[in-house]
């Protein structure tokens, strides 16, 4: 009878852990989904719709020959990395009057100080020169 008994508890005891790592998995999804969700929420509450405003203005302010590789915001610092590119080797002006493009613009005044390139680095493509440069601004 024991032995019997013992069988039948190994056997509840190990669809439990297949549960019980389904469990954790989920809850460590959860968990992860929840703390994007105060990000998002942090975001939205504090600013509403001046976020759109402030993307837009970014859009705007984009000029021929200048692409944006990727945006940031963590922890009050907004980060805005990409590359300009000039066939006759003036990437680094170009990149220097977007960010005086981006300074002007009144939604990155009000909600944003200290906007200023963090790094820029030439490299040389095929045929053209390209300048990869790195934005950073404090929000107010």
């Amino acid at each position: 009878f024991q032995i019997g008994h013992h069988k039948v508890l190994e056997a509840q005891w190990t669809s439990m852990a297949q549960i019980k790592t389904a469990y954790d998995r989920i809850t460590a999804e959860t968990s992860l989904l929840q703390r994007k969700m105060n990000a998002v929420k942090s975001i939205s509450n504090a600013r509403g719709a001046g976020w759109a405003r402030v993307l837009n203005d970014l859009a705007d302010a984009v000029p021929k020959g200048v692409w944006i590789r990727k945006i940031a915001y963590e922890k009050g610092l907004l980060t805005i990395s990409g590359s300009a590119v000039s066939k006759t080797r003036n990437e680094m002006i170009i990149a220097n009057n977007f960010v005086a493009t981006l300074k002007e613009k009144s939604s990155i005044r009000d909600y944003f100080f200290g906007l200023d390139v963090d790094s820029i680095q030439r490299r040389e493509g095929s045929a053209l020169s390209i300048a990869d440069f790195t934005l950073k601004a404090k929000q107010r």
